[in-house]
């Protein structure tokens, strides 16, 4: 997962600059 932006985590969701990857 490569992406910019603000980090943000909740559980095991990580969103980043209005992108959300499941991990």
């Amino acid at each position: 997962v490569v992406v910019t932006g603000e980090v943000r985590k909740y559980g095991n969701i990580i969103i980043k600059k209005g992108v959300t990857n499941y991990k």
